[in-house]
């Protein structure tokens, strides 16, 4: 499983509201504009890819950044409280 950031800045409500729907069924918003979501595998990545370029065409104003575990664990907010860190899964 990978974590994302990914953000965007879009004028547009209506293109603005689809986005933000689409990247809800993914993961968290952490910001108006911001969102961390976990994809198990390159299929669901592309997925995902696939229907926010159904949204918003070829454009820029989209962006994913990689989050790996170690950063997540090196992250914090204003306060110093630690970020959420998505569960492992556990096959027994």
């Amino acid at each position: 499983m990978a974590v994302y950031l990914i953000c965007y800045d879009i004028s547009d409500d209506r293109l603005r509201d689809e986005v933000s729907r689409v990247l809800q069924e993914y993961g968290n918003r952490v910001q108006r504009s911001v969102f961390e979501v976990a994809l198990r595998g390159e299929a669901e990545r592309e997925g995902l890819r696939a229907r926010l370029r159904e949204v918003l065409g070829e454009t820029p104003e989209l962006r994913f950044y990689r989050l790996c575990e170690r950063c997540r664990a090196d992250s914090w907010d204003l306060n110093g409280a630690p970020l959420a860190v998505f569960p492992r899964t556990i096959i027994l």
